[in-house]
């Protein structure tokens, strides 16, 4: 057991350290702490922000690659078909011209369309002047 004397000796030793140490201003820590949090946040911000920026980079060359890759297969499958049938049209003797015909008789029905409705507009204009007629052979009937 330490003696009377060597504990007052660690006591004084104690509160000399104590007294030495430097007083905190804890506003000041709490500060530098605080922004050291913040630049720590922005930089795992911009950290993450890199890496998703990388990911949507690679998913849309990805995406790009995948669709050139159909459109290609897409054009293939298109130009084997469009051969295949002018071979077959050929062999047939089918008329060639048969698309810009059904494109004419789809001119002339929407024309013919046309016409109808601005006939049913005109119908429908006279309607109010057809009624005030009728008032006016209802009304001489009535006088004579």
């Amino acid at each position: 057991m330490p003696s009377l004397h060597q504990q007052s000796h660690v006591i004084e030793l104690e509160t000399a350290t104590m007294t030495v140490s430097p007083e905190i201003d804890w506003r000041k820590r709490y500060e530098q702490l605080q922004f050291e949090h913040q630049l720590e946040i922005e930089r795992i911000r911009l950290h993450y922000d890199h890496e998703l920026k990388e990911k949507l980079t690679e998913i849309r060359m990805r995406l790009k690659h995948e669709y050139d890759r159909h459109f290609a297969e897409f054009r293939a499958r298109l130009l084997e078909q469009q051969q295949v049938h002018n071979v077959s049209s050929h062999s047939l003797n089918l008329d060639q011209s048969i698309g810009e015909k059904i494109l004419e008789q789809v001119r002339i029905a929407e024309e013919y369309d046309r016409l109808e409705d601005e006939k049913r507009q005109q119908l429908l204009s006279q309607q109010p002047t057809d009624s005030d007629e009728l008032k006016r052979l209802v009304n001489k009937l009535h006088t004579e």
